[in-house]
C-alpha cells in the first residue's frame, strides 16, 4: 500500500471515529479530556462502541460471573478480548486485521506470569503473551486437563489444583454418612496421586 493510500485510509478512519460515543460513560471518545482516554475498546464479536477505559473497567468487575464480564454490556455477545485502537473499526475484515496485529504485538511481550519458566500462567494456551525461557526457546502450550463430575459434566483446567477439586466437592450435596466420607477421602487421595479409580 502506498503512503498516499495509507494516509487516506487513516483520514477515513479518523472521520468515521469522530462522533462515536461510549455506551457506558456516554462521552464522545475522541473528545475526552485526556489524550490517553481517547482510545476505543474494540470488542472482537460485536460492533457496540466503548472507550477502552470503560470496557476494561466493565471486564474487571468482580460482582459478575465470567461469561457476563466477557460479554458486551449491551448485546451480551461474548468477546474473548478487547482490542485497543485509536480509531473506530466496524468492518469485520478491518477488525480481523486489527485483531491479528494486536495478537502479534502481544506475542512479542513477555508474559508476566510465566516469568521465563519460573512461574505458571493461569491462561495457559489462551495467553496472548510470549511464553519463552531465558535461552529464547518457546514453551509448549500446556494441554488442558479434564475433570468429570458425578453429574457427567466435563470441566477443563490448565492445571488441576487441589482447591478446584475441593470446591467441586463442596458444591455437591452428599448424604452425611461415614462411608461416603471415606469414599470421598479415598477419591481425593486417588485424584491427587494421579491414579484414576476403576469404579464408575
Amino acid at each position: 500500500m502506498s503512503t498516499f493510500e495509507h494516509e487516506m485510509e487513516k483520514a477515513f478512519a479518523f472521520q468515521a471515529s469522530q462522533d462515536k460515543m461510549c455506551s457506558i460513560c456516554m462521552e464522545v471518545i475522541l473528545e475526552k479530556a485526556s489524550a490517553s482516554e481517547r482510545r476505543f475498546g474494540i470488542l472482537s464479536n460485536c460492533n457496540h462502541t466503548y472507550c477502552l477505559s470503560c470496557i476494561r473497567q466493565w471486564r474487571c468487575a468482580k460482582q459478575f460471573e465470567n461469561p457476563i464480564i466477557k460479554s458486551c454490556p449491551e448485546c451480551r455477545v461474548i468477546s474473548e478480548f478487547v482490542i485497543p485502537s485509536v480509531y473506530w473499526v466496524e468492518d469485520q475484515n478491518k477488525k480481523n486485521e486489527l485483531i491479528e496485529a494486536f495478537k502479534q504485538g502481544m506475542g512479542k511481550k513477555a508474559c508476566k506470569y510465566f516469568e521465563q519458566g519460573k512461574g505458571t500462567c493461569p491462561f495457559g494456551s489462551k495467553c496472548l503473551y510470549r511464553h519463552a525461557y531465558p535461552d529464547g526457546r518457546l514453551a509448549e502450550p500446556e494441554k488442558p486437563r479434564k475433570q468429570l463430575s458425578s453429574e457427567g459434566t466435563v470441566r477443563f483446567f490448565n492445571s488441576v489444583r487441589l482447591w478446584d477439586f475441593i470446591e467441586n466437592r463442596e458444591s455437591q450435596h452428599v448424604p452425611n454418612t461415614e462411608d461416603v466420607d471415606m469414599t470421598e477421602l479415598g477419591d481425593l487421595f486417588m485424584h491427587l496421586s494421579g491414579v484414576e479409580s476403576s469404579e464408575p
